[in-house]
């Protein structure tokens, strides 16, 4: 489980005690953002919403899978009457794409008008749930999170707490700086520059299998 108590009994303390719930929430959130730049992907479940912009091809690649459920393909507007219907797409659960075309020429202007200049909304559910991650993938954030925790809280040892309202981005090594939304209350994390292999490589090697990598 990737949670917060795990992550309180992951820096030695209680699961009761919370006097660095903050900082402890800004270490997962960071560790989740470098898992999920080297990836390229979104791992935790969530209803999410993107638009491709004159789609070059027949497949749409999401951002968050595995899918759950598709709940929307078709025009911007997101209404009834632009929505594609589902016979014309395949949904591939796993690794989180749509595909057109089938039984058909997808470059068919006839067949397939939406290839050409339609710009398509999908509207979905996908990601792990926290009690659904697979084991190498609960293994590879905390592993994440161990070295970010030693850069957040240098003095973790000697039981000096940081303020975690006072950091605004830290610089992680091989990573590079990793920011944190709203006055750095841990709400969000984001991160700017590419993740290296070096010391986060046993935790990447077990991520490696999430990637979707071009051929």
């Amino acid at each position: 489980m990737f949670d917060l108590d795990t992550g309180r009994a992951k820096v030695g303390l209680a699961v009761t005690d919370n006097t660095q719930d903050l900082l402890i929430t800004m270490g997962m959130n960071a560790a989740l953002a470098i898992a999920e730049n080297y990836c390229d992907r979104y791992f935790l479940w969530k209803k999410d919403t993107v638009t491709f912009i004159s789609p070059p091809g027949p497949r749409l690649q999401l951002k968050r899978y595995p899918i759950t459920y598709v709940e929307y393909v078709g025009g911007l507007d997101g209404s009834t009457d632009s929505a594609i219907s589902s016979d014309a797409y395949r949904t591939h659960h796993i690794h989180g794409y749509l595909t057109f075309g089938h039984h058909h020429h997808y470059s068919h202007p006839t067949l397939f008008p939406w290839h050409y200049g339609r710009d398509i909304k999908v509207k979905w559910e996908g990601g792990y749930k926290l009690d659904e991650l697979p084991a190498d993938l609960e293994i590879a954030l905390w592993g994440i999170f161990t070295v970010v925790w030693q850069t957040l809280n240098p003095n973790a040892s000697s039981g000096t707490v940081v303020s975690p309202g006072a950091i605004s981005s830290i610089s992680i090594p091989d990573v590079g700086t990793v920011s944190f939304a709203q006055g750095g209350n841990g709400a969000s994390a984001t991160v700017s520059g590419s993740a290296a292999f070096s010391q986060y490589g046993p935790f990447f090697h077990l991520l490696d299998g999430y990637r979707d990598l071009p051929c």
